[in-house]
């Protein structure tokens, strides 16, 4: 019975999914965040363009 216990304790075999997904985790956190950002300067171009129309000649 010690010996089983000791084993699962030691089984490993789940260790390179649980890597993967904490990569997966990691990069998919990063990528939003990104994202966040370039749709912030996106927005501040997008009213840049909008207000030299609205305050143009006319």
């Amino acid at each position: 019975m010690l010996t089983k216990v000791h084993a699962l304790i030691w089984d490993e075999s789940g260790q390179g999914m649980v890597e993967y997904a904490l990569i997966l985790a990691f990069v998919a956190m990063v990528a939003l965040l990104g994202l966040q950002h370039v749709g912030t300067v996106v927005q501040a171009l997008l009213n840049k363009g909008v207000d030299a129309f609205s305050s143009g000649p006319g």
